[in-house]
């Protein structure tokens, strides 16, 4: 039990969860019957971070082996599945924030910027608040894509600029083929959000 906490983690997953994938613009997209039951088999520890997208625990098994974690896997650990995600996150930030490398990428007047680290899913950064800290960075008014489970940019609320490469670099991730054969996570950017349970909402640019 006490490797298997130590070994915590978290990893971001897109399900459809029903007929109609919840657009966060305020579309409703039709989808399959068959598409519609691809939602967290109830036996998973998930928890929902965005209409349709989801935080699953699991643990390292040795090798580079990832196993989901289920019910039955903590029944005899006394600690709440809610307590278990903020182990995870913990687990995160202590493993690979120090080696995270943040570089910039400019096009016109916009900037964005993204984090490398290798052995680190780049996605699950984005829960990890110490890599603000790190790199003293105010986390009020960044805005932040996660179009699949290998990508992780962002960039300030306050450059249309910066916005619309961030949003150009969402959509290349996300329309890639290589992507849509893979993780996909959500096509819409996130904004930073300390109302939020995980900090993170979906973004509205003011118009």
């Amino acid at each position: 039990r006490k490797r298997a906490i130590e070994e915590l983690e978290f990893f971001f997953f897109f399900f459809l969860a029903d007929v109609h994938d919840v657009d966060l613009d305020g579309e409703d997209v039709p989808k399959s019957e068959e598409e519609s039951k691809k939602i967290p088999p109830v036996e998973f520890i998930a928890e929902e971070f965005l209409p349709n997208v989801w935080l699953h625990l699991s643990v390292d098994s040795g090798n580079g082996q990832i196993q989901w974690l289920t019910k039955a896997d903590i029944e005899d650990w006394g600690i709440p599945e809610k307590e278990l995600f903020k182990i995870a996150i913990e687990n995160l930030s202590s493993r690979h924030v120090a080696k995270v490398e943040l570089h910039k990428m400019t096009s016109d007047d916009g900037e964005v910027f993204t984090c490398l680290c290798e052995g680190a899913t780049l996605s699950s950064l984005l829960l990890a608040d110490k890599l603000w800290v790190e790199y003293n960075i105010a986390k009020k008014g960044i805005v932040a894509t996660i179009p699949d489970r290998d990508t992780f940019y962002f960039c300030r609320d306050n450059s249309v600029a910066s916005l619309d490469l961030l949003r150009f670099v969402c959509d290349t991730v996300w329309n890639d083929p290589e992507t849509i054969k893979k993780y996909r996570i959500t096509k819409h950017l996130l904004a930073a959000d300390e109302t939020s349970p995980f900090g993170w909402s979906p973004f509205r640019q003011s118009s």
